[in-house]
């Protein structure tokens, strides 16, 4: 049974640890063991992997965004 929700990584490949990274958080969170952020008013979800690098979800956690700083903030301000 995979217990990992799905990493939806951006059109321009991120450098491996920074892939590395976010699966591991990916995982660390669907085991209980990392809390996300809520973003209000929109309810998301978001896991800070790096100062630039951001884990974003639309669904609850279902699935997860790898997104540079600068593409979450744009991201989180739409509906």
């Amino acid at each position: 049974m995979n217990l990992t929700p799905e990493l939806i990584l951006p059109r321009h490949i991120p450098p491996a640890r920074i892939c590395a990274r976010a699966r591991e958080y990916l995982t660390a969170w669907a085991w209980g063991e990392l809390r996300a952020s809520c973003i209000q008013p929109h309810r998301r979800l978001v896991i800070r992997i790096t100062p630039r690098w951001r884990l974003l979800s639309r669904d609850s956690g279902q699935r997860w965004h790898l997104m540079t700083h600068e593409t979450y903030n744009t991201a989180r301000r739409k509906k």
